[in-house]
């Protein structure tokens, strides 16, 4: 019992200081959008922002801005909701099944079709209790078990092999592609797997030049994964050798992140606008799987991974290419004041803050 109490103190306390680096990561994001549009910026608590600028305010939290409203935002937070409607109107998504605790037969019977499957919660984001790379049954339940801390209900989902990429839609306009690769790690002929990543979590949260907002967790997505190359955490790796850690990229750093807006094909392009049209969206981040981005999805089989109307706007800021990252903080404050039914009216400077 005081083994585990102990774990899960230093779990919280490493939580904890990623919590601050995010928080700090986005004041000084906001603070440097603000300071380039001209506008003035003042935190009013617990990192909730207002930003001013000739008689109209606006909110920021973090990456979340005043754009959508919360009938769409709920829709999109429903990944069966989501899937479904996306189905309906014939745009490409993987083979899937909502599922829960009364009937996870249906998921072992999917299972039995499919060579590998994804489990996620029906709720939430951030890749949270997503597991990749589920080959047994047995892997399988522990996916479950993962993925209820977030959701009563889960979708079980035919794995698609490609990368991962992220398609920003602003006014339907699309306006930046990131491809996401997955986390790795680079062995030193000393220290174990699970020993380079707590180095790895360490330097994340003392390094000057913000790299990565979210540890790398161990979790069963990692486990399967290493298991299929052969591998665990306590493998040593030879000095130099690198290996990706698991396929779920929602814990990579800014190395792993690389602008491919002029890479990606019109036809995607397109079916992303028509897909952000028919939600009603004004911020979305589109998440696709396929082999070539260049390429038609058709071509490839690629698909519709998730709609995010809350994107994390880290993703386009923390990249490995900065001479061709966008200003996503200017672009949405611009946007923003520029359409006043999106900015506030101070009524005349009347109220202050």
């Amino acid at each position: 019992m005081r083994i585990k109490n102990a774990l899960y103190e230093k779990v919280k306390q490493e939580n904890d200081l990623f919590l601050e680096l995010r928080k700090q990561y986005y004041k000084n994001f906001w603070q440097k959008a603000s300071n380039k549009f001209d506008a003035k910026m003042e935190e009013i608590e617990d990192d909730f922002f207002i930003i001013r600028k000739n008689g109209f305010h606006t909110f920021v939290h973090f990456y979340e801005v005043e754009l959508d409203n919360h009938l769409i935002l709920d829709i999109a937070g429903k990944k069966n909701v989501t899937n479904k409607l996306l189905a309906k109107n014939r745009f490409p998504v993987p083979n899937y099944l909502k599922f829960n605790l009364n009937n996870i037969s249906d998921a072992v019977e999917f299972l039995n079709r499919f060579k590998s499957i994804v489990i996620k919660p029906t709720e939430g984001g951030g890749g949270k209790g997503v597991t990749v790379g589920i080959r047994t049954e047995e892997q399988l339940r522990k996916a479950i078990i993962s993925a209820s801390i977030y959701s009563k209900d889960f979708l079980v989902e035919e794995e698609i092999e490609g990368q991962s990429f992220r398609l920003l839609y602003l006014n339907g306009d699309f306006i930046d592609a990131i491809r996401r690769d997955p986390p790795i790690i680079k062995g030193d002929g000393k220290n174990d797997i699970k020993s380079l990543i707590r180095k790895t979590n360490k330097a994340r949260i003392n390094n000057t030049l913000v790299e990565a907002l979210s540890p790398i967790n161990i979790d069963q997505s990692m486990i399967n994964y290493l298991k299929q190359n052969k591998l665990n955490l306590k493998a040593v790796l030879k000095k130099g050798e690198i290996t990706l850690l698991k396929k779920v990229v929602n814990q990579n750093s800014a190395s792993e992140n690389h602008v491919v807006k002029d890479d990606v094909h019109h036809s995607t392009i397109e079916i992303g606008k028509q897909i952000v049209k028919y939600f009603g969206i004004e911020l979305a981040g589109l998440d696709i799987i396929t082999t070539n981005i260049s390429e038609p999805l058709e071509v490839n089989g690629g698909v519709i991974n998730e709609i995010n109307t809350t994107p994390g706007l880290h993703h386009h800021d923390l990249v490995s290419d900065n001479d061709k990252k966008i200003d996503i903080g200017y672009i949405l404050l611009k946007y923003i004041f520029e359409n006043k039914k999106y900015a506030i009216s101070n009524f005349g400077n009347q109220i202050k803050f």
